[in-house]
């Protein structure tokens, strides 16, 4: 047997004849399904209800392993994408495989009349000549931020060519003649695919079904014909900011890719990418190949480049190893025929987006610096006040271009409009990106990867400027930084003002007759008392080194308590609802990043516990029973010194004075001992 994909170059007319009515056909049929469908794409949003196109042309020279010789493989794709819609039609040039075999010598016996039979006679064989080819396809993608499905209908073609023997006498019957008639048989397949993609938070999980036979045309059955069968497809993607791994497997291949995204701002407002994968055999057809790609976009183009590298495990070369070729390969039309042959190839993709609104467009991002990549949802007060990322935008034209920056996720979890911005000719603008973050109950707390689109909008029109890829976290991820803590503090709760003034009415239903300032301080002490029987220490199950979880206060207390800053949360809202205000201390080291230490225990780095406002002046501290090492001197909002009192909240369920004096030993070892606060190891912050 010899492979010879690049040896022949006679044309199939036939077969190319076939492939366009196919893919017109199949176009034609897409493109009225998705104009029927107009009530579903009304619901994307403005900026994707417009149609746009793109067209791309895949050129390769791939050398034959068998011949060493070098052939080209030409792919022509054109797509429209709408929203979170996107279908395209691919038609491949020269996209197939070709073999020759020589089956061996062909041994005629041929019997007289005299019955006799003659001497055994050998002739040369004709070699047989079988074809495969991927004339091209279509396909249609649907993808929004959990779910994506991706269907495609590909164009198989088989064809064989070779000769039968027929013997033939003369007059004399003693003359014998061998006439070899030459036939020449094929057929094509139409093979459905389909595969379905869902997002869990940095993971993607796919499956589906590839190279389904949906229409057979041609004949029926022939040498070396091959019956596509369906196929069963895996995969799984993990992404972790600028990093994403994969695995997918067929019924007869596995893979593994790894690809790596770079900043590009010197090319384009979207990221580089490269990519590095290893594929190998699943049947006995035992191959091994590795691929390596690059891509780079610029403003009007995007140009990919690549290398791959397929090695058998043993050699091949008669008709048993072409057939175990055949029965390993997909045939989806995601992947190339040779794709496990023995070959080597370099490639080149161009794309052209054809969008009339793309040139002409004055503004091109120089510089862009993301400052919070990890947005949590907790803090969407922090971004909508401080900046998430800054970028300089720069003017080409040579007149003044008044803009409004828009910066939204696909699914508009987070988004956010500035006012308009002024850029004179020429000049470069520095301009902030803040962020505002909806409430979103269905965000995971331990994060999902998202890509923060930026966009001016001039006269009404929207210019894509950058891509940042970005993670949100949900309602209950903390940062780690104990200042964050302020953003789960809900004083104004209704849940914990009704709680918190059933606990004030009581503490001043079991005060005493005292009077001022101590009456005051019992009043403290009855209300602490009394709230925090319910919050019971429970070590946080959720705690890693990377993220953290903080309850909110309704539910600390709904649930009966919490870790130390889930308790502290709570009570803290609970104190400011009825006037009290408080500071959190923290005993846990500073690190770098959103790396946290876990929750410990009291008394351990990782711990947090409160200072509690009592509101009475700093004079009045032996009227209230406390001595100097008990009352901490420190100044209200008011600027007036007034006493505070440590309290240990995980201490709160066994009652106000184990709290307290739990508290007082710890303000004491950790802040006047160890001199904690001047040596950096202790820090407070207001909860305010």
């Amino acid at each position: 047997m010899t492979r010879c994909s690049g040896d022949r170059s006679n044309i199939d007319w036939l077969l190319l004849g076939r492939s366009l009515i196919f893919l017109i056909t199949a176009i034609a049929l897409a493109v009225t399904a998705v104009q029927a469908q107009s009530e579903i794409l009304s619901s994307v949003r403005e900026d994707g209800a417009r149609w746009s196109w793109a067209i791309s042309a895949s050129n390769a020279y791939s050398q034959n392993g068998s011949s060493r010789q070098w052939y080209p493989n030409t792919d022509i794709d054109i797509s429209i994408r709408r929203g979170g819609l996107n279908i395209g039609s691919t038609i491949f040039l020269n996209q197939q495989q070709e073999f020759l075999f020589q089956p061996g010598r062909l041994i005629i016996r041929v019997e007289d009349e005299e019955h006799q039979f003659s001497e055994d006679t050998d002739f040369d064989s004709r070699p047989d000549f079988y074809q495969m080819s991927q004339p091209g396809k279509v396909y249609a993608q649907f993808a929004n931020r959990r779910m994506q499905v991706t269907g495609a209908l590909n164009l198989l073609s088989q064809r064989s060519d070779f000769e039968t023997p027929e013997i033939a006498t003369s007059v004399d019957t003693s003359l014998f003649v061998i006439n070899w008639n030459p036939l020449s048989k094929r057929n094509s397949y139409v093979l459905g695919s389909l595969i379905a993609g869902y997002s869990m938070r940095s993971v993607v999980l796919q499956a589906g079904l590839l190279s389904v036979p949906v229409i057979r045309f041609g004949d029926a059955g022939f040498r070396d014909h091959y019956r596509p069968a369906a196929q069963l497809f895996l995969g799984a993607t993990w992404r972790l900011n600028n990093w994403e791994m994969a695995g997918l497997s067929d019924s007869k291949n596995w893979s593994v890719h790894m690809k790596r995204t770079f900043d590009s701002r010197f090319l384009s407002s979207r990221p580089l990418q490269a990519s590095l994968g290893f594929q190998s055999g699943l049947t006995g057809f035992n191959y091994q190949g590795l691929m390596l790609k690059f891509y780079m976009p610029f403003n009007k183009f995007d140009l990919t480049l690549g290398y791959d590298v397929t090695r058998l495990g043993e050699s091949w070369g008669n008709r048993t190893d072409f057939r175990q070729w055949q029965r390993s390969n997909s045939y989806s039309g995601f992947f190339p025929l040779d794709r496990n042959l023995p070959h080597q190839a370099i490639y080149a993709k161009v794309r052209v987006r054809l969008d009339r609104e793309k040139p002409g467009w004055p503004l091109r991002v120089i510089n862009q610096r993301l400052l919070q990549q990890h947005i949590f949802s907790a803090k969407h007060d922090f971004y909508a006040h401080n900046p998430i990322a800054m970028i300089d935008i720069f003017n080409e034209k040579p007149h003044t271009v008044t803009l409004q920056l828009l910066a939204e996720t696909s699914d508009h979890t987070a988004s956010f409009r500035s006012e308009q911005i002024t850029i004179r000719p020429r000049q470069v603008q520095t301009v902030p990106v803040y962020l505002f973050v909806m409430a979103n109950e269905t965000l995971p707390d331990d994060g999902v990867s998202e890509q923060l689109i930026l966009k001016a909008i001039i006269n009404g029109r929207h210019q894509e400027l950058s891509v940042m890829p970005i993670t949100i976290y949900g309602r209950r991820a903390w940062d780690g930084q104990t200042a964050s803590l302020r953003y789960f503090v809900t004083p104004g709760d209704s849940y914990i003002k009704n709680r918190a003034k059933q606990a004030y009415l009581t503490s001043l239903r079991k005060l005493s007759d005292s009077p001022g300032p101590r009456r005051d301080y019992e009043q403290l002490r009855n209300f602490i008392e009394h709230f925090g029987k319910a919050l019971h220490y429970i070590p946080d199950p959720t705690t890693t080194l990377s993220v953290d979880q903080v309850q909110y206060p309704a539910e600390t207390y709904s649930r009966g308590g919490g870790d130390c800053e889930d308790i502290t949360v709570s009570l803290g809202s609970a104190l400011m609802s009825v006037g009290y205000n408080t500071v959190v201390v923290d005993v846990r080291p500073a690190t770098r990043g959103r790396v946290s230490i876990p929750t410990a225990k009291k008394s351990s780095i990782g711990h947090v516990f409160m200072l509690v406002d009592t509101g009475i002046e700093a004079e009045h501290m032996s009227e209230i029973g406390l001595n100097e090492f008990q009352a901490v001197i420190r100044q209200n909002q008011f600027g007036v010194d007034t006493i505070w009192i440590a309290i240990e909240t995980t201490e709160v369920s066994n009652g106000f004075q184990a709290a307290f004096d739990e508290g007082v030993r710890q303000y004491y070892t950790e802040v006047i001992e160890k001199q904690g606060v001047t040596n950096g190891n202790v820090h407070v912050y207001e909860l305010n």
